[in-house]
């Protein structure tokens, strides 16, 4: 009877670590396709990344070239103006305004474009799952816009005077020319 009783005891403790193991699966699933579902992860194939050019040995140049020709100006030129918060003037106070060292070191111009859907969404935030993130507007596939930032996957972007946002740095693609 002693070593019923025992043997009942033991399946307990299996049928309970059995659910524990199932209720811990179900919630890294459910959190996963949470994720999945905005964005969060930054999933491209091989084939979406963007291709970066080896340069050849002839081109090559020495860290002491590069700073000393990064730092040589024209005769009587100004350098030339960097991203900056400036380039946010007369957007949305709710825009989230990056890091300054998150600023590009050049001005960029990109296509925006969305595999999913003819729109893309601009928003306030780097966070899509914040509650209070609006969109700030839809622009059409194929916008023209310049990146100034990224941070957290994000790009900000400006698209006209007054009018920039955050999207995901995987709908750009750099305007070649």
């Amino acid at each position: 009877m002693e070593e019923q009783v025992k043997q009942l005891g033991q399946k307990q403790q299996k049928l309970k670590k059995a659910r524990l193991i199932t209720i811990i699966v179900a919630v890294l699933l459910i959190a996963f396709c949470v994720c999945i579902m905005f964005d969060v992860f930054d999933f491209k194939t091989s084939e979406e990344k963007p291709q970066t050019e080896e340069a050849s040995p002839a081109e090559e140049v020495s860290p002491a070239e590069e700073a000393s020709s990064a730092t040589e100006l024209p005769e009587g030129s100004t350098p030339p103006k960097k991203p900056g918060v400036d380039d946010l003037n007369g957007c949305s106070n709710q825009l989230y305004h990056p890091k300054p060292e998150n600023y590009l070191d050049e001005y960029e111009t990109a296509i925006a474009r969305s595999g999913k859907k003819d729109t893309v969404a601009l928003t306030y935030e780097t966070k899509p799952w914040q509650h209070h993130n609006e969109i700030v507007v839809e622009l059409e596939n194929n916008t023209t816009v310049t990146v100034l930032a990224r941070e957290n996957s994000y790009s900000l972007v400006l698209v006209k005077e007054g009018l920039a946002g955050w999207l995901p740095t995987y709908e750009l693609e750099k305007k070649q020319g």
